[in-house]
């Protein structure tokens, strides 16, 4: 550790360093000194980090190795094969971890293993190791390109798993480099046509990833077939795409407001579907529950679309409702009060905005008179 912290001036040393690395008994002095290694660059003894990185008893020295390598940057661009088959037959999934972010950091030489690359990034056990292998992947830029043909095919053709995984790597690499079209079509259709929800919600939301212009065209596109008869997939997949689909709810809470009633009850609908960017809209979804005016198959949308934000868990995403639940609170006095009004008892409405009142759990029992004539 002393000689790490001299760098340069622990150059006359660095045979003893050399032999501490490889041969001492304890771990973390092999450790310590693989640090040293990395510390003052000694690039020319590369070799050696990759025999410990293949050979050392020790997965914590060997992830050492590796990640000393990958702070060589390009320099260690003569090494990577040992990386990769590091990367997919090591034991320890902290090492193909380490592996994989060594790749990331010597960028395009790791190219000529992109396939390697490829097979972790869809087939490792760990989930962390399969994302390290597909920013890898994505930092070789236009050279992984065959690499994200093959995954677009395996992204119809695979397993479910396999097809999760294919959205996945293809949201990571489409936000490193620009998109290409086939890729934001073959995802666009994952979106809207897989079997599994897992991978139709990857996929929606690896194309929310990409940002900018491309996210902005994408969620114009889902807004506008979500608002479609049997539109529900395009709405599950708008939802998905995250802050991208933020302007589409303006203009759906818009079309909630003024638009024709069979516009009304797809909006709001779909407004149920975007979780966090519907937030700001509530308000207007449960003033649509209110409004005696309102057509009861609206008033009925509105409020399964209000109970589906306040709803407490939704697939996939890490609690995501808990904004939304909190600004839904101080609204369940405008639910209660539709509840007991008397020329609202179409049972339909009254059914599903029971059900909202009642997602809303403790914290809106005070209304709970409002329910006593059900």
């Amino acid at each position: 550790h002393t000689l790490a912290s001299l760098r340069l001036l622990a150059a006359p040393y660095l045979d003893s360093i050399v032999i501490a690395a490889e041969k001492d008994g304890l771990p973390a002095v092999r450790i310590a000194a693989t640090s040293t290694l990395g510390e003052i660059r000694a690039i020319g003894h590369a070799q050696v980090l990759c025999n410990m990185a293949l050979h050392d008893s020790d997965a914590e020295v060997r992830q050492k190795a590796a990640s000393v390598l990958g702070g060589f940057s390009e320099d260690a661009a003569p090494h990577v094969e040992v990386l990769a088959r590091t990367l997919v037959s090591d034991l320890s999934a902290g090492m193909r971890w380490r592996a994989a972010l060594a790749l990331t950091a010597v960028g395009q030489p790791a190219a000529v293993q992109r396939d390697l690359l490829l097979a972790a990034a869809l087939e490792d056990e760990s989930a962390g190791v399969r994302l390290a292998s597909m920013r890898a992947l994505a930092s070789l830029g236009d050279a992984a390109n065959p690499c994200a043909q093959k995954i677009q095919s395996t992204l119809v053709t695979g397993n479910a798993r396999e097809r999760k995984h294919c959205a996945r790597a293809l949201g990571i690499m489409g936000s490193e480099i620009a998109p290409k079209k086939e890729m934001v079509e073959s995802l666009h259709e994952a979106a809207l046509r897989d079997s599994n929800y897992a991978v139709r919600f990857r996929a929606a939301e690896a194309l929310g990833s990409f940002g900018g212009r491309c996210a902005e065209e994408e969620s114009k596109r889902l807004a506008s077939q979500a608002l479609q008869p049997a539109g529900e997939l395009a709405a599950e997949a708008l939802g998905a795409l995250g802050e991208a689909s933020k302007s589409q709810a303006e203009l759906l809470a818009d079309l909630l407001r003024n638009g024709s009633p069979e516009e009304q009850k797809r909006s709001a609908t779909v407004l149920g579907e975007l979780q966090s960017t519907s937030v700001p809209h509530l308000v207007d979804l449960a003033g649509a529950v209110s409004l005696e005016s309102t057509p009861a198959s609206v008033r009925v949308a509105a409020a399964d679309a209000f109970g589906t934000l306040a709803s407490p868990s939704v697939p996939l995403l890490p609690v995501p409702t808990a904004a939304s639940r909190q600004a839904a609170l101080p609204l369940a006095a405008s639910l209660a009060g539709s509840l007991s009004s008397q020329s609202a008892k179409d049972l339909g409405v009254y059914r599903a905005t029971a059900r909202s009142l009642g997602l809303l759990g403790e914290a809106a029992s005070h209304h709970a008179g409002s329910l006593s004539d059900l």
